[in-house]
């Protein structure tokens, strides 16, 4: 995608963490290593209101995709010391009519009480991803480590049905599975009953989950040996353990996060 502007860039180019963040950053590494990265463009940190007045809804119109997921990405967030996870805001359903006010949230986040108390009242500087939503089958996250235990050996994954959002939030139990290499070792399924999508007329909804699927495993051992072998990859490419956010549709695994796992020590 070119936007057509020299302000923003498309994600896999984001080649700079001091100017489109940490998370973009990450993404861009793993797109252009080969993972599955949804489109998008970044908003660099410092890009001035009449840029975003007159460049961000073209830009939109070129992504393609009718929604959108707008998500923070601070220069200091997703980090090896500090990961920043939940402190700025992001956004899932954006449609062009939301967009601007979704961008503005993003940025403003940057100076909340809550991300300064965080960083012990640093200045934040922060950049904005825009990428196509995809709608997940199923959502988790994985860890390439054990991060309780701090096993090497291990896999840990967790996975809900729909968007990811109610796992992070901790609105939602997982399913929780342990893998060595990627042999499955452990399935611990957790019910659910309802999950949330999009919505098509913009934002997301909750949709009750099929009868049959509220209790069964989530993953089945193809698709769990797929996230856990992308969170294999995902270390070696970074060189340290690492916590994905990944998401499945229509059998296609997207990778949507990655940064360190901290608080291992060496």
């Amino acid at each position: 995608m070119n936007t057509g502007t020299e302000f923003f860039c498309q994600l896999g180019q984001a080649s700079d963490p001091e100017l489109y963040g940490r998370k973009a950053f990450n993404l861009a590494l793993l797109a252009r290593s080969g993972f599955r990265v949804p489109r998008g463009f970044v908003i660099p940190a410092g890009t001035r209101p009449e840029k975003l007045d007159r460049e961000l809804a073209a830009a939109f119109t070129q992504l393609g995709s009718p929604l959108a997921a707008v998500r923070s990405s601070a220069a200091s967030e997703d980090g090896v010391k500090t990961s920043f996870a939940g402190q700025f805001d992001s956004f899932l359903g954006v449609g062009a009519a939301g967009l601007r006010q979704a961008v503005n949230a993003c940025l403003t986040s940057a100076s909340s009480a809550r991300a300064a108390a965080y960083g012990g009242g640093a200045a934040v500087r922060m950049a904005v991803i825009v990428q196509e939503l995809v709608d997940a089958d199923v959502s988790g996250v994985a860890f390439s480590c054990d991060p309780v235990t701090g096993d090497r050996n291990s896999v840990v994954v967790e996975a809900i049905y729909g968007l990811c959002e109610p796992l992070v939030s901790g609105a939602v139990t997982p399913d929780h599975y342990t893998l060595t290499g990627l042999e499955v070792k452990e399935t611990l399924p957790a019910p659910q009953r309802e999950l949330l999508a999009a919505d098509p007329a913009g934002g997301t909804l909750t949709r009750p989950v099929p009868e049959a699927l509220r209790s069964a495993p989530k993953l089945n051992a193809e698709a769990l040996r797929q996230v856990g072998a992308a969170a294999i990859r995902a270390e070696l490419l970074f060189g340290a353990p690492m916590d994905i956010e990944w998401a499945l549709k229509d059998g296609k695994l997207y990778l949507l996060q990655a940064r360190p796992v901290t608080g291992l020590g060496d």
